[in-house]
């Protein structure tokens, strides 16, 4: 049964077409998946569907009937419900109270019954086999946690359509396991989940039709029985990938870097070394310590002991300009917090961590800086409408791009990648794992950290799997799977 169509959806900004006659139809008991790059539109189609902006041209219909929203309470009204990829809570408010914001059950006196309150929130998580304090504040709880409030506070609204905006980003894989039992739960009571996510595995998993957006027009709709993932990824950036994932042969040199009984905060008596020309990877669940390591390695978490050598000689790193000096890069995990200023230009992104180099005695030359941004958008195919654009408006994967070019400016020997690929689409990733073979053709040393195995297990040469700061595992590519990997992290 239908439940939700758009038809020749339309949508300009300051006379930018991002959406041109798009449509799609979602029917009850069914996974509809929505993909394409970063900037393809499918967030601004998303925002329609929502009454979060209004189309300039093309009809919503519910169950049939044209529907106009003026707001989100509109569409909540008519069935829809979305979980945002950028989590909207309120951090000084219980579990409970999210999850029934502006629905809390009152006393006959007009306060809120809390308690009330309370035992519905469990019920309802007990229902959807997900254990969370309720009387909790949100503040006290990881990002995976609260999105899983979110997702169960939009279970709660009894929609008939769920928007899934990258749900499973910022959560772990056992929880993504439960997101994944609570969309069979909806499919299995009829509702419709349309579900946005640039991991394919999740998308063959889960989705029973497959829309394509591409610079904001309508590609095309399969189902995807029968579909192939080279069509696919054809789809959605508008030319043939051979292979996604082209591991070069690599010629390993001389250790660059070795820790000995590394620990710091998150850390526990971690050993490695990693060669010239060669990738390292870290695997490991959420939590495991990988973030630690790559942050104690680049001088952002204090080493309380252990040694570590660079080309033989042991260093000191105990901040990360100690670690810049040393010849040590690191793109971390969250871009936004730690890898950009988002207010500022592409330009100034760019060169940031090397300004000295783009000076003149105290003052900056500003004709160098110019030229260098300009050199390094083409270099790494940066899009942007002028190296003056605020960082914050530009797709995940172009930010991406700033922040390894801003590194790279820094000539650094060992390359340290957090989630490098996270929340970006597939064409960007190809741009990176290009950018990563290169690395190592040039003599560098490559640390990857990746919650995708698949990407692991073929740009890796060796993998380290991690849990609890300890290093539980080390193998060679070529005797490594995603099940020996999810054995040693998940193992007592």
């Amino acid at each position: 049964m239908e439940l939700l169509r758009a038809e020749n959806i339309s949508k300009s900004f300051a006379g930018v077409r991002v959406l041109d006659k798009v449509h799609m139809k979602v029917d009850g008991g069914r996974v509809h998946a929505l993909i394409g790059e970063n900037g393809a539109g499918k967030s601004t189609f998303m925002n329609i569907l929502m009454g979060m902006y209004p189309a300039d041209e093309g009809t919503v219909f519910v169950r049939g009937r044209p529907v106009h929203f003026a707001g989100a309470r509109d569409a909540m009204q008519y069935g829809l419900s979305m979980i945002h990829q950028e989590l909207l809570v309120f951090p000084e408010l219980t579990v409970a109270e999210n999850i029934f914001m502006g629905r809390q059950p009152l006393s006959r006196f007009g306060w809120i019954d809390t308690r009330t309150l309370q035992r519905k929130a469990r019920e309802l998580m007990e229902q959807l086999g997900v254990d969370i304090p309720v009387a909790k504040k949100m503040k006290e709880l990881t990002i995976g946690s609260m999105q899983m409030v979110e997702i169960v506070k939009a279970v709660s609204n009894q929609a008939s359509v769920f928007i899934m905006d990258e749900p499973t980003s910022a959560i772990t894989q056992k929880e993504a396991e439960i997101l994944f039992r609570i969309i069979a739960l909806l499919k299995g009571q009829g509702k419709a989940i349309i579900y946005i996510s640039h991991k394919m595995d999740e998308l063959f998993r889960l989705a029973d039709e497959v829309t394509v957006l591409r610079d904001g027009k309508y590609i095309g709709t399969r189902s995807r029985a029968g579909l192939e993932m080279g069509e696919l990824i054809s789809m959605i950036v508008g030319r043939d990938l051979d292979k996604l994932y082209q591991k070069q042969k690599t010629f390993p040199g001389p250790v660059l870097l070795e820790a000995r009984n590394l620990c710091s905060e998150g850390v526990r008596n971690v050993s490695l070394e990693v060669r010239r020309g060669e990738v390292l990877g870290i695997a490991g669940l959420m939590g495991a310590g990988r973030t630690s390591l790559a942050h104690a390695l680049a001088g952002m978490e204090k080493i309380t002991s252990g040694e570590i050598r660079l080309n033989g000689q042991t260093v000191s790193i105990n901040s990360p300009r100690a670690a810049k000096n040393k010849g040590i890069g690191l793109v971390t995990e969250d871009r936004k917090q730690w890898g950009l200023i988002p207010d500022a230009s592409v330009k100034q992104n760019i060169v940031l961590r090397s300004l000295k180099k783009h000076s003149r005695g105290i003052l900056l030359d500003q004709r160098r800086e110019k030229a260098v941004a300009d050199r390094e958008m083409e270099r790494f195919r940066i899009r942007a409408a002028s190296r003056n654009q605020a960082v914050g408006s530009l797709s995940g994967g172009n930010q991406q791009k700033v922040v390894l070019s801003g590194m790279q400016l820094t000539e650094p020997e060992l390359i340290i990648l957090d989630e490098p690929t996270r929340g970006i689409d597939i064409g960007a990733k190809q741009e990176i794992y290009q950018y990563i073979a290169s690395l190592t053709t040039r003599g560098k040393a490559v640390i990857l950290i990746s919650s995708e195995l698949p990407e692991l297990l073929a740009l890796s040469d060796r993998i380290l799997v991690m849990r609890e700061g300890r290093v539980k595992a080390e193998m060679e590519r070529d005797k490594a799977s995603q099940e020996l990997i999810m054995q040693h992290a998940m193992a007592e």
